[in-house]
This record gives C-alpha cells, structure tokens and sequence, in this order.
C-alpha cells in the first residue's frame, strides 16, 4: 500500500571559470554524452552549485544564460539556491534518466554524504550559442529502486511500496487528504475548498492516467496550489523506513537539525527597496518539534 503524508511546510553556464578545486569540483556520473547540449548546461550548473559559494554562484546565474527566473522555488533567488546547496551538501550524478532531445535533460542526482536522492530537469535554448535555460526544476525523490540492491532487505518493502496505482489506491488518497483537510485545516471554507478541488478532479478523470505514487503526489501537491494558492502544503510520496519495527526510542536528531539550521535560511539585507533603510529577511522553511518523543535528545535541542 502506497504510503502518503501530508505535510505542512513553509516550505546551467558554458564558458563559466570556476576557480580550481580539484577535489571540491569532481563530479562522478556514469558515461554521459558530452555533446548533449543540454547535459554541457547541466553539468556547468552542477559544478557551481556543488562549490556552495555565493560569489561563484552569482557570477554562473548573473548574466542570460541561466536567470533565476527560469528555476524551480528552491532555487529561485541566491538565498534559496545557497540553503538548497547547503543543505543537500552536494550532489552527484547517479543516472542520466533522458536525453533523447537535445535540448532537454533529465538526470537523478545522488547526494555526495548521504543516501538521498533528487529528480533534476533542464530544458535550454539550442538556437542559441550558449544554450541558455529556459526552465529548470530540481526536486527531492524516493531512493530509486535500481539503486537499491536485491539482498537489501528494504527491497521487498520498495517493491511492494512501488506497485502500479489503480482506481482503488487513487480513490483512498484522495479521500484520505480530504478527510484531513476538512479535519485540520484552519479554516473550513477554505478547507472545503481545496479538498472538492481535488475530489473534482478524481471525478473528471484527471488522475486515471497516473500509476506513479510520485507522479501523483507532485499533481496532488499542485492541484492544491492551484486551488487556493497555499504554498505551505506538499503532498509526499515517503519511502519505506530503514527499519519496519524502529525502537521504541526515538532517534537522535541534534546534528541532522544543526545541519539544516534548525529550520532557518540565509539572512539577506535589501538596500534598495526602502532608501535609506535596510530590510532584512530570515527564511523559515519549517518548525522544529522539540518533544521527548521526538527525539532522544530533545533537551539538546
């Protein structure tokens, strides 16, 4: 049975110099064609961002060829792009998944400490020397299961947690998020809103074609945008836990939660908005629970 969660979140250039790093510029993929327009804009892009450093990603996003305007909400700004940079710590290419066009690239990047995996699409202008991007998206996948070895004992588990949607399973997700929408939710016009949105949309038959648990979150999550333009909700697709019977402690989280900031992103200053005054703004992307039965170490945090 797929596994779904609702969660609540305030939630490339060719020519580029990037000053010599060996070790912090390596990229390590599979056999890629390195003609693939598409795939020279991507990998440019992949080894600034894989510096984390402001300057060289402002200069690689200054000029025509990739403007944040062309980029997906996790990179829409510096801001963003430097947390998303920061953290992900860095990305390699485990899969050039599509590039029968050349102009457009679909790879699966796998983080560089950890186990975790992303679904990048670059599309670029091949009438142009410089290819420039014309969209860009990155985002968050469960742990492909080709990458997931047949002695692994998580396989069984993403086998059947990857079973082909059908008309039943579709029906239940839907339902179940409209259950807790008109549950939850903190205001119920707005409540009753969204969730017949969603159900309208199962009736007209516009999620028959999705077997993909994926898939039909990442549509779930934008027929809810669309539907009353809250930005803080995501449908997610989870992956099945590294242990069906965890202990009945909960782990520790200190580090993971030092490492994401706790929740909070890169302060910048506006300088130009208000003359004479300087605005500056704290991202929040997420309220961090603290409870003993969220964490082990809860008094820590």
């Amino acid at each position: 049975m797929q596994l779904f969660q609702l969660i609540l979140t305030s939630l490339g250039v060719t020519g580029l110099h990037i000053p010599a790093d060996p070790m912090s510029l390596k990229l390590s993929y599979p056999a890629i064609p390195l003609n693939h327009p598409a795939l020279i804009q991507f990998t440019s892009w992949l080894k600034a961002f894989n510096t984390g450093d402001k300057k060289i990603l402002l200069e690689y996003h200054s000029g025509p060829d990739f403007p944040y305007s062309v980029g997906s909400q996790d990179i829409a700004n510096i801001n963003r792009e430097l947390d998303f940079a920061h953290w992900f710590g860095g990305f390699n290419i485990a899969e050039v998944e599509s590039s029968s066009e050349s102009a457009t690239v679909v790879v699966v990047l796998k983080e560089k400490d950890r186990p975790q995996y992303v679904r990048s699409t670059m599309v670029v202008d091949i009438s142009q020397p410089n290819y420039p991007v014309t969209e860009f998206d990155i985002h968050a996948i469960i742990t492909p299961i080709k990458f997931t070895p047949k002695d692994n004992p998580r396989r069984a588990r993403y086998e059947k947690a990857l079973k082909p949607l059908n008309t039943t399973m579709r029906r239940a997700v839907v339902d179940g998020i409209s259950d807790v929408l008109r549950d939850q939710y903190v205001n119920q016009d707005l409540a009753e809103q969204l969730a017949s949105a969603l159900e309208t949309h199962f009736d007209n038959g516009d999620y028959d074609s999705f077997v993909e648990s994926e898939k039909l979150a990442r549509q779930l999550t934008a027929d809810l945008h669309a539907a009353a333009l809250d930005k803080h909700m995501r449908i997610l697709f989870v992956e099945p836990p590294n242990d069906p019977n965890p202990p009945h402690e909960p782990p520790r989280h200190l580090e993971d939660l030092r490492r994401l900031n706790f929740g909070f992103g890169s302060i910048s200053l506006d300088k130009e908005t208000v003359p004479g005054k300087i605005i500056a703004t704290l991202p929040i992307f997420g309220f961090i629970p603290s409870e003993e039965c969220f964490a082990s170490d809860w008094q820590e945090i």
